[in-house]
């Protein structure tokens, strides 16, 4: 049984699959799409509402930032290399290719350094 997408967001520490960690970051593109999309068009009607959204949505972004570096680290601990390399993610173009190979690397079977398998 693969491990719940939403379960440790902001824990930097144990291991993530890969199956997890493509449902939390398409969960998270599809929310700031939706997010967006949203408060822009309350923005249009109404902008003074709109603007708190904006600020309010920009809190929720930094959260999930947070939460998705939290994942990459959990998910990079999973093939059995250090969480630190999650660093990377915040080199422009870099970043968004290594996040993209996040998905593609293979876990490491059984136990390794950073804990028990999560597949």
């Amino acid at each position: 049984m693969s491990k719940p997408a939403f379960s440790d967001l902001f824990t930097f520490s144990g291991r993530r699959n890969r199956q997890s960690y493509i449902y939390l970051q398409l969960a998270s593109f599809v929310a700031v799409i939706l997010g967006v999309g949203i408060i822009t068009t309350i923005t249009v009607m109404a902008p003074t509402i709109g603007a708190i959204l904006w600020f309010v949505g920009a809190v929720g972004l930094v959260a999930l930032a947070v939460a998705n570096w939290a994942a990459a680290s959990q998910r990079i601990r999973d093939f059995g290399h250090s969480g630190v390399w999650a660093l990377v993610m915040l080199i422009p173009y870099v970043g968004f290719a290594f996040s993209l190979a996040l998905w593609f690397i293979p876990s490491n079977e059984g136990e390794n350094k950073y804990g028990p398998s999560c597949i």
